[in-house]
């Protein structure tokens, strides 16, 4: 297997983050969504659900396969820290930095409830 980043040939650990996601964006013009009946908006958005889910378990599964040839071929260490530790933290420091005074806290509550 061969990697657009080429990480295999200049690291020798993985720490496993979650700092990257595959997001999933399927717009509709308003004026489109508008137009379709109910039963139209709900079948759609469970066409797209579907098949985000799919998309999401393909990619689970294609890192599952590169992780372990990186760690049989290339012999990379792969590690996985305490997440929630590192969220909690991680949190907490964005949370106390001169930055969040700016923050929409009730969009930031919205977004957090959001990904659970």
């Amino acid at each position: 297997m061969k990697y657009s980043n080429s990480f295999q040939e200049v690291t020798k650990t993985i720490v496993k983050t979650e700092h990257q996601y595959t997001f999933n964006l399927v717009c509709v013009a308003g004026e489109v969504w508008d137009s379709l009946s109910e039963k139209q908006k709900e079948t759609l958005t469970e066409i797209i659900t579907d098949a985000i889910d799919k998309n999401d378990s393909e990619i689970l599964e294609k890192e599952s396969e590169i992780l372990k040839e990186c760690e049989e071929k290339y012999k990379i260490t792969i590690q996985e820290p305490d997440l929630t530790a590192f969220r909690e933290y991680a949190q907490e420091y964005y949370l106390n930095s001169e930055d969040a005074q700016y923050w929409d806290m009730e969009l930031y509550r919205q977004i957090k409830e959001g990904i659970r």
